[in-house]
């Protein structure tokens, strides 16, 4: 009964953030600053969500992206958008992200934010050094 009850209530607040659109939630803000790095966050993600997919795709073992509760998603795409576009310590970014899955998700999703993005990091920096390594090589 409680396990139903905690699905149920995830469940609305799954069809709760795709009833509430960004934007909307951007004009409750009445700091301005919260309101531009919103707005940029969202056209970030928006020009860049292909590629923050494959990112996200690429770090996810045996799952798919289409296949999270909404606000995961959501999560992971303002996370992964922050660090490779905006320029956002990833350290900083994977903590906001988990700290809104702590309020938002449940402790599977919290876990599984923090590993995706544990992984998208990774990668990163695999890439990097790749790329450094690729460089000096003459």
């Amino acid at each position: 009964m409680i396990e139903d009850a905690l699905s149920l209530t995830q469940t609305a607040i799954n069809r709760l953030g795709a009833a509430l659109e960004l934007p909307e939630v951007v004009q409750l803000s009445s700091q301005p600053e919260v309101r531009q790095y919103a707005a940029e966050i969202i056209r970030t993600v928006q020009q860049h969500q292909s590629d923050i997919q494959q990112s996200l795709s690429e770090a996810m073992v045996s799952w798919q992206l289409e296949r999270l509760p909404r606000l995961d998603r959501d999560i992971l795409y303002i996370a992964v958008a922050e660090v490779a576009f905006l320029g956002l310590n990833e350290r900083i970014a994977i903590n906001e992200a988990v700290e809104l899955a702590k309020r938002y998700s449940d402790d599977e999703g919290r876990r599984f934010i923090n590993g995706v993005l544990r992984r998208v990091s990774d990668r990163r920096r695999g890439a990097a050094r790749q790329g450094v390594h690729q460089t000096e090589s003459p």
